[in-house]
Formats: C-alpha cells, sequence, structure tokens
C-alpha cells in the first residue's frame, strides 16, 4: 500500500515539475498562447472576407464555408478575384497578405503538432520544433524557433487582419487598403520570415 501511495507522490510531482515551467519557458508559452489567439482573429477576418466576395447570405455562408481551413479560404477568394476580375489593387492588397499568411500557416501547423520542450544543444532559449513522426526516415523537419519567432508572426497576424478588415467592413466609396500610418505610401512591411529547416 505504501509503495502505491509513493508511486502516485512520484506522478504528481514529476506532471508538476513538467508544468512548472522556467522563466525561458513561461515567455514561449506566453508567446504561443499569444499566437493561437491572433490566428484565431485573423482566421474570422479572412471568412468575412470570403462571405463578402462570395456574395452569399449569411445562413448560406455558414452551410457551406463552416470549417473551411486558412490554405482553402484563400483558394476560394484567389478563384472568386479571378472569375470576377476584382480591380487589380484590391487583388494586390489581398495577395500581399495571403503569401505572409501562407508562410506563417506553415510555421502554425508545425507549432500546434511538434512543439515540445526539445532544445538547441547550441541556445537553450531555442525550441526545436520539429516532425519526428514523418511516416518515412528523412522526410522529418525541423525548426529552431525563439519566442521572438512567434512575436513577429504575432505582429504580422495583426497586420494581416486589418488589412483583411478593409476588405469586407463598412465603407463609402472606392476601396482604400489599411496602412498602418497614414503617410505610408505601401503596404506594411512583414516582420517573420520563414525558417529554414534543419536536419531532424
Amino acid at each position: 500500500m505504501s509503495n502505491k501511495n509513493n508511486d502516485t507522490s512520484t506522478l504528481h510531482k514529476d506532471v508538476e515539475n513538467e508544468f512548472d515551467a522556467h522563466e525561458n519557458d513561461s515567455k514561449f508559452e506566453r508567446a504561443l498562447g499569444r499566437f493561437i489567439i491572433a490566428w484565431s482573429d485573423t482566421e474570422a477576418e479572412l471568412y468575412r472576407v470570403l462571405v463578402r466576395y462570395s456574395g452569399v447570405s449569411d445562413p448560406v455562408a455558414r452551410a457551406i464555408f463552416s470549417g473551411t481551413r486558412v490554405k482553402a479560404m484563400v483558394d476560394f477568394i484567389r478563384s472568386i478575384a479571378h472569375n470576377t476580375a476584382m480591380p487589380q489593387d484590391q487583388r494586390e492588397d489581398l495577395e500581399h497578405a495571403f503569401l505572409q499568411l501562407n508562410a506563417i500557416n506553415s510555421m502554425r501547423d508545425h507549432l500546434a503538432h511538434y512543439a515540445s520542450a526539445s532544445y538547441s544543444f547550441k541556445d537553450p532559449l531555442v525550441r526545436v520544433v520539429a516532425n519526428e513522426r514523418a511516416s518515412r526516415y528523412g522526410n522529418g523537419k525541423g525548426y529552431e524557433v525563439r519566442t521572438e519567432t512567434i512575436e513577429a508572426m504575432i505582429w504580422d497576424l495583426y497586420g494581416i487582419a486589418n488589412c483583411l478588415n478593409a476588405h469586407w467592413g463598412p465603407r463609402s466609396g472606392p476601396f482604400q487598403p489599411w496602412r498602418e500610418n497614414p503617410e505610408d505610401n505601401g503596404p506594411l512591411k512583414w516582420s517573420y520570415k520563414s525558417l529554414q529547416p534543419i536536419p531532424t
């Protein structure tokens, strides 16, 4: 009986230690939580753009677009833009956002499925996010991800969300792309740069 209690106590301490994050872990995990919220916000904006440009009612949109992933929504909007001869300035504005959204989406998938407590041997502040469950040896991909990497994606996601909002929100007059500052002549410069994979 006492051995069983000791085993339970040891397991409890192991679980506590696993979730008792160190300071650097906490920064990474808080950033990861903020990233998930920013992703959700941006995904909602993308859905609204799809509904707006598809021209369907809310009941119909719910029936046909519910559960549609980001990549598919982007593909739908690109097809609509092509088939309806959307003005070039609107298409270019969307494409600027879509290219960065796709880059972030690739890393989001990796973080969502493979973020772990694996650290780089070169730098304890770097997480190695690797697909160690690839179906074939040699096909796995890994990335060295810092807290700053995630924060750059968060910043870009809110820029993308603002860009998308300009495509569906109420407006009078011709389309006006979103700009962070009124004096900016061009679209937002992105902070996140796609990471180079490392061998796993």
